[in-house]
Parts: structure tokens; sequence; C-alpha cells
């Protein structure tokens, strides 16, 4: 048997076993990877059929005829090639038309030109029929345009090897071996063209096609029977690589196993060198970390970044991986961001405590507050004292000025009260146009005393409507204790209280009256 039609029959033959798995793809057709994979199959059968009929020609027509079936594969067979790398690696969920438009211009260019060569000589400069081998074959010198297409072809393969490997160090045990496989399985064709172009093939016989005999079956089993795309390595690059929430990967030693890229958001300067570090060394920059990150872990705990308001803040959540002897290996330490939760909630509680229209305590947070700060000092026998302020003639104002007016009256007599009193002191929106103070630590003496600075303060006050002033007096009720004992209630200090503003009204209001 001559070599020539060795060479024919192994083409035909590895066309044959590549053809067959076209068929078991298009049955297949719905599994992630199979249509990139049933386009990289036609174009290698378009390669060899075209390639077993080249080596049977003897002129320069038939041979030319040849090629033009080859580069039909030929020139599509690196952006399929690609593209199935892209999809194992998992980087192709929404890429957009145009992508695929421009991966498929040079291969559509270079069948173009390739037709068309003698009109332009872009592809082959020059062409022949060779016969300095075992049989005539194909000869010709390279125009522009091979060099292009040889390009091209490079980058493809390259960019696709690429993809292979980095899936293959990303992975795991079986999805590792799989991922090997790929890897080593596509450095064959890439090893074929090398040979090829480098003119170190015995009578430059194209020895590619040869290789994808390999290549075809061992990714049909990668793809169909272990359905390799449809989880490991596109869940680990699109849902661990891309999910929002940090995640850190600890293993039972205490050193990092891995990270996602939002890791890096909240430990700046995390490096993929920095994996097989010990946490607690890559932590020390971080040391508002290290109580929550370095075990003992305390699961479902809250992580406040940042001082102040907004701030970030994280609920941890540990998973323990327990390794075949039932002991835990590895920890996954996941921090779900609830900032916005957070910020939400502070805002309900703070608009639940707060007066809406003076932004002082509303009646039932002052009660709340004062009730503790009243416990405190019945427990230690501290003095306190509480009271009650009504602005006089208050109806009037929004009788004669409008309630927007008054609504003004009441910001502004509040701010007051809030600017006077001290920090310690709490102070509340009593109902209508009444307020109401908490003074700890404070005699009625001394409390009477400050409620003469708040009657006077309110009465200098300048509020105007429309060009006119409005004058606002209020009456105070003072009531406390020089000691305070165990039994007290602000039910009963508010009733008190009440009943010396009434008795301020009474003689004449704009005044302060105690009862004790």
């Amino acid at each position: 048997m001559g070599i020539q039609l060795f060479i024919t029959l192994c083409l035909i033959f590895s066309s044959t076993i590549l053809g067959a798995l076209i068929f078991y793809a298009l049955r297949n057709f719905e599994v992630p990877g199979a249509k990139a994979y049933l386009g990289l199959m036609i174009s290698i059968v378009l390669y060899c059929l075209g390639y077993a009929l080249e080596i049977n020609q003897t002129t320069e027509t038939g041979l030319f005829f040849s090629l033009r079936i080859e580069y039909w594969g030929i020139s599509f067979l690196p952006a399929f090639w690609l593209l199935l790398a892209v999809r194992y690696a998992g980087y192709e969920v929404g890429w957009p038309r145009w992508f695929y438009a421009a991966l498929f211009a040079v291969p559509t260019a270079t069948v173009v030109l390739m037709n068309t060569n003698s009109l332009h000589h872009l592809y082959y400069s020059s062409f022949y029929v060779d016969t300095s081998g075992p049989f005539p074959m194909a000869g010709f010198d390279k125009g522009i345009w091979y060099h292009v297409n040889i390009f091209y072809m490079t980058i493809c393969f390259f960019v696709g090897n690429l993809l292979f490997f980095r899936m293959m160090m990303n992975s795991a045990g079986r999805t590792r071996k799989q991922a090997a496989t790929m890897f080593f399985t596509s450095i064959i064709p890439w090893t074929g063209n090398f040979v090829y172009q480098s003119g170190l093939a015995p009578y430059h016989i194209d020895i590619v096609p040869f290789t994808f005999f390999l290549v075809g079956p061992l990714f049909a089993l990668a793809i169909f029977r272990f359905k390799m795309f449809d989880f490991v390595p596109i869940a680990r690059h699109v849902v661990f690589d891309f999910m929002y929430d940090p995640v850190l990967v600890v293993d039972a030693t205490g050193r990092l196993a891995d990270y996602n890229r939002a890791a890096e958001t909240i430990l700046p300067g995390l490096s993929s060198q920095m994996i097989g570090n010990e946490l607690r060394q890559i932590l020390q920059d971080h040391p508002n970390l290290e109580d929550y990150l370095l075990p003992p872990y305390r699961a479902q705990e809250e992580i406040r970044l940042g001082k102040g308001t907004p701030s970030l803040v994280f609920q941890l959540s540990v998973i323990p991986i327990i390794g075949t002897q039932q002991r835990e290996e590895a920890y996954v330490l996941m921090m779900h961001d609830i900032s916005r939760q957070k910020l939400l909630l502070d805002t309900f509680q703070e608009q639940a405590r707060m007066d809406a229209l003076t932004g002082i305590y509303n009646r039932r947070y002052f009660m709340e507050l004062g009730l503790k700060s009243l416990q405190h000092m019945s427990r230690y026998g501290h003095a306190f004292s509480l009271g009650i302020v009504d602005l006089d003639h208050f109806k009037s104002i929004n009788d004669e000025h409008g309630h927007l007016v008054g609504d003004d009256v009441l910001r502004a007599a509040a701010q007051l009260f809030a600017e006077v009193l001290r920090e310690e002191d709490i102070l509340g929106r009593y109902g209508g146009e009444e307020f109401i103070f908490f003074l700890p630590e404070t005699s009625p003496k001394v409390a009477r005393t400050v409620a003469e600075r708040l009657r006077r303060a309110l009465v200098k006050m300048e509020i105007s409507s429309k060009g006119q002033p409005i004058h606002i007096a209020a009456s105070f009720g003072i009531t406390g204790y020089e000691q305070a004992t165990p039994g007290l209630s602000m039910k009963d200090l508010c009733k008190k209280a009440d009943e010396a503003l009434y008795l301020a009204k009474n003689k004449g209001r704009n005044r302060v009256e105690m009862l004790v």
C-alpha cells in the first residue's frame, strides 16, 4: 500500500468517525456546548475530506478545487475552537451579537479571498503543482492574507488553550481531571499546526487533520457523557467569581484556600498569590475583621465596616465542608451585604421614635426613655425633674396665620428647647402644642430655673408671618424629687406636672409653676 493511499484511507476513516459525532451532536443539540462542538466537527470533516481529495489530484485546477473545500473547514475551525473554549470557561453568557460577527469576520474574508484569489492574489501570490514529494501536492507562495489567517488561527488556538488551562487550574477533584483531559487534548492540534507551519512534516504533508481524530471523540466524551458544560466550570466562574457577596474558603489549618472577586472589596490588596497563606497573616492589615473571619467562627454574625452613615454591613454565614473522615476540612465564609436592609431598618426605627413634625422624640419613645432614666435615678436615690410645656394661645396662631405657620412655630419651639437643654436631658413632643422634658440628676429647684430660662428664651424668639411678628409664650409645669425612691411611675409624674401646668395657666399663663 502506497503512502498516498494510506493517508487517503486514514483521512476517510477519520472523517467517518467525526461524521458520526456530528449526528450525535445533532441528536443532543440542546446540551450546553453542543452548537460550538457541531460547528467544530463540521469544519474538521470538510478539512479532512478536502485534504483527502487534494492528495489525489494531479492538475492545478483539481488541486485548487480541493483547497476550496478544505478552506470551508480550515477558515472556520479556529472560530468554533475558540467558541468551544469560551463556552467551557463560562465567558459566553450575555455576550453581544457583534462579538460573534467580529469572530467570524476573518474566516468569512478568508473563504472569499481564497476562492477569488486569481483576481487579486492576496491569499496565494502564486500557485502551482509541487511534484517534489511521493505524489503531486499543492505548491504556493504565501500572500498577505495567508499570513493574516495564520495569525488569526494562532490567536484563536492560543486563547482557547489558555482558557482550557485556566479551567484546569481552577477546578478540583474529578472535575480537574476532566479539565486536564480537555487541556492536554487541546494541545494536540496546536502541536500539529506548529510542525506543519515550521516545515518539519515529511514531504510537507499537512498532519493537522490527523490530530483531530483524537480531539473529536475526547471532546464528545467530555461534553455529552460527562456533561462538563453543565456544572462546575461554568458554576465556578459565573456563580463563584461573579457573585456579589464576598466569599472566602479557609482550610482546617486556617490558610486561605480560595476567594471570589467580591472579597477584594472588603480586603483591598487581596491577590491570588496569597492563596495558601495563613488568613491571620492576611488580616493583619484589616484588624477590624479579625474577630469575625478567624476561628472560632460565629455564624450569622453581623460585620459593620466603616463608621458613620452609610456604612457597609455584612451578615456572616459559615458553611463547614465535611471530609471523608467526617471531619471539618475547610470553611466557606460567605458575607451577605445587608447594608441596604440595615439602612431601611434604621430609618424605620428612627421614624418610629421621632416626631415627624418637630424632629424630637415622640410621646411613646419619650416615655420609654424617661422610664429607663427614672428607674436608674430611683435605684441610686438621685435627683430628677420632669416638666410639661404648653404654648399659650396656640389656637389663635393657627386661626390667624394658618396651620403651616403654626407648624413653623412648633418646629422653632422644639429647636429652641433642644438647644437650651443638655445632651443628657430627654425632650419630646407630648401632644399638640405640648412638650415634655426629663432632667436627670436635676433637683426640682434647679429645674424651675431651667424652665424660666426656656420661658424667657421663647418670649424673645422672633417669628414672623407675612412681615407681621408672632409673639410666643408658654406655661410650664414642673415636678420632681431631691432623692428618687423605688416605685415611682412616669404616669404619676406626668399627672403631677400636668397639675402644675394648669396651675400656671390659671395664674395668667406665661409662667412656671412647680408641684413636688
